[in-house]
């Protein structure tokens, strides 16, 4: 039936579905004629999910609810299978879990269902049976194994062992925040304990309710976070007592052996994992790691679930051949590269790559080192940094040639030994970083000769400018005194060839010769405008010798003199575009002046008003582009601006401020 419907009629029925499936789970149903008869072209498609769908919500019924201390009375809970559901506990992109009770062997598991969205895409279907395939055939005690897989009433599900216990992106995030404490005792101090909350992962975060109250916790307890202060869910990593770190360090390099045993195991099968990731390896309130999640697992003999050029992963674990798109490149390597990512977080409490925009972030990835641990939390022991790193490295001859060989790299760090990776000498890097970009580094040598030869004829080619200015305003000069000053159109050739001039002293640094180029063009002009106020052209002159008076103060850091040009250019500015609501160029040139202020009060650390200086900009340059789009120049100045303006908002945020040496120049002589 899909296949008869277009692409959109496709894309159109999903979403009626879905929407349809959230009215019903909210409580407020959708009338089935209705949507018949508002998509009679979907008419036969929509009858015939719409079964399936009642059905699917009823499996769903309560779990979306928040947990209650009660759980429903076993007769009202739904069936799925051999399965009674009790409660929802994770959803992702791959699937909803629910803890059950398998009712043949009367057991606690999770069973993982595909959501309804995916059910429309038959390669959402493949990939959701491929992770069931691939978790049941491994068996070992750091992989979370699969008990059963099954269809039921067009419901796709797996069931797996439950893990009691966190995923270690949420250990990490409270350790982070636990650290934040620590180096602020005193608010620390009025802070309640933390409580984790798991979302989006496939398990909640449960300590035993047992040792909070002082009962014992039973199968059917709720799954919510129940401890005291001195019983943390992420006890095992804890750091807040001083002296702590020799412990804590170790321990990283003992959960990186269960993980990386967990992996040889899986490679041993030709499985490689592609997601390895805090949010998929599982801890256990008594130190045991699990692997979980095969959802985008690969067979080595197999590789029809993916085309080259896919992008699959979890962005920030990548490897580089992942984030390049390289998948025939991918081996059992990216895991070992995925886990060495994730156990630089979790020793460094921070992301290897701190990007969150994707295109910069894939960008850090395949061209950039992240800082050494030892630089991030000098406390790292050298050995566990330098195993770290091998296993990062961005070649995938450099990294660890298998899983295993990280895993004894690792016990001999939580042993006290020396492991065999051995921490690269500078000469190595120095290699390495030539050798990973050999094309960069050959046109990064044409560029620096060609830089040193454009900068040469740059330079002769301003002088003569200058000369060419210096004997023009001469000349003005002369006519003028011959003449009369009664000229006014030879008073603003005299007036313009002292603007080019101290552009020409500008360019060769030579600010004091340039300003007082700028005030004599100023000075004629303003005589020029009060002889004829309505001469347009006279006050676009003026307006750009202010602007360009107020970038040379800008540069010499005469802020407050920088500030009052840019003003007055964009009093006469403003009137220009008044008067002229159609000049694409008036409206420009007030842009890029806007912009020249907001650098300016950026400066000055008036944020606010940055902002609002950069916001004018984007408006008045977005007018200029909507009146003459043909012209390439006003949509790359709108892209400066919008940059501009994201910068000020960051810095307002206090993301990436430490990235900011100085706010960026919008030097651009009008």
């Amino acid at each position: 039936m899909l296949a008869a419907l277009s692409p959109e009629q496709q894309q159109r029925l999903t979403d009626l579905l879905d929407n349809y499936l959230r009215a019903q789970e909210r409580g407020m149903p959708v009338a089935q004629e209705a949507l018949l008869a508002a998509h009679p072209d979907l008419a036969d498609a929509l009858r015939a999910y719409f079964g399936s769908l009642n059905e699917l919500h009823g499996l769903a019924t309560g779990f979306a609810a928040a947990p209650t201390p009660d759980l429903p009375p076993p007769n009202t809970r739904e069936r799925l299978g051999d399965f009674e559901l009790v409660r929802e506990i994770g959803r992702g992109g791959m699937g909803v879990v629910y803890e059950a009770r398998q009712l043949s062997l009367d057991r606690r598991v999770a069973v993982k269902v595909l959501p309804f969205a995916a059910i429309l895409d038959s390669r959402q279907i493949a990939r959701f049976q491929h992770e069931a395939h691939a978790a049941a055939q491994l068996h070992h005690s750091h992989i979370v194994p699969v008990f059963a897989v099954g269809v039921e009433r067009g419901v796709h599900y797996y069931a797996m062992q439950y893990i009691d216990g966190q995923p270690l992106d949420v250990a990490i995030a409270e350790l982070r925040g636990e650290e934040r404490c620590r180096q602020r005792p005193p608010r620390c101090r009025e802070r309640p304990p933390w409580r984790s909350r798991v979302q989006g992962s496939a398990f909640r975060v449960q300590e035993s309710v047992g040792r909070a109250s002082g009962r014992p916790a039973s199968d059917d307890s709720p799954l919510t976070t129940h401890h005291s202060p001195e019983t943390q869910p992420h006890a095992l990593l804890s750091t807040r007592r001083p002296g702590d770190e020799r412990s804590f360090f170790r321990q990283v390099a003992e959960l990186g052996v269960q993980a990386a045993e967990a992996l040889a195991a899986a490679h041993a099968r030709g499985i490689i994992h592609r997601d390895i990731k805090p949010s998929n390896l599982l801890l256990e309130t008594g130190g045991k790691l699990w692997v979980t999640d095969f959802g985008l697992a690969r067979f080595q003999r197999d590789v029809a679930l993916t085309r080259t050029g896919d992008l699959v992963g979890t962005l920030r674990y990548m490897s580089p051949e992942q984030a390049a798109g390289k998948s025939t490149l991918v081996d059992h390597r990216t895991d070992i590269y995925s886990l060495g990512v994730t156990l630089y977080e979790l020793a460094c409490l921070r992301p290897a790559f701190a990007e969150q925009e994707s295109p910069a972030l894939l960008a850090q990835i395949t061209l950039s080192d992240p800082r050494p641990p030892r630089q991030v939390r000098p406390e790292i022991p050298v050995d566990l940094e330098t195993v770290i790193v091998k296993a990062m490295a961005k070649e995938r001859e450099g990294r660890y040639a298998t899983a295993q060989q990280l895993a004894d790299d690792l016990r001999c760090v939580a042993e006290g030994r020396p492991p065999l990776a051995r921490p690269p000498v500078l000469l190595a890097r120095a290699a390495t970083w030539v050798r990973r970009r050999q094309r960069l580094v050959a046109i990064g040598a044409c560029l620096l000769l060609t830089a040193a030869a454009g900068a040469l004829a740059s330079t002769l080619l301003v002088a003569r400018e200058r000369t060419k200015a210096a004997a023009s305003v001469s000349r003005a000069d002369k006519l003028a005194s011959s003449t009369g000053t009664t000229n006014l159109a030879l008073i603003r050739d005299v007036a313009l060839s002292y603007d080019r001039l101290g552009a020409a002293h500008s360019a060769l640094r030579e600010p004091a010769a340039a300003r007082d180029c700028y005030e004599r063009a100023i000075t004629m002009q303003q005589d020029l405008l009060a002889k004829s106020p309505g001469d347009q052209a006279v006050q676009h002159d003026l307006a750009v010798s202010w602007n360009n008076l107020g970038l040379l103060d800008c540069r010499a850091g005469r802020v407050a003199k920088a500030e009052t040009a840019l003003r007055q250019s964009l009093g006469l500015q403003t009137e220009l575009v008044r008067q002229q609501p159609a000049n694409a160029a008036f409206e420009s040139d007030l842009g890029g002046t806007c912009a020249n202020l907001g650098i300016v009060l950026e400066k000055r650390g008036a944020q606010g008003l940055a902002r609002q200086a950069f916001l004018d900009a984007i408006e008045h340059q977005q007018r200029a582009f909507q009146l003459a789009p043909e012209t390439e120049r006003f949509g790359e100045l709108l892209a400066q601006h919008q940059a501009h303006l994201a910068r000020v908002l960051r810095t307002a945020d206090g993301a990436g401020a430490s990235q900011i040496s100085h706010p960026q120049r919008a030097v651009r002589e009008l």
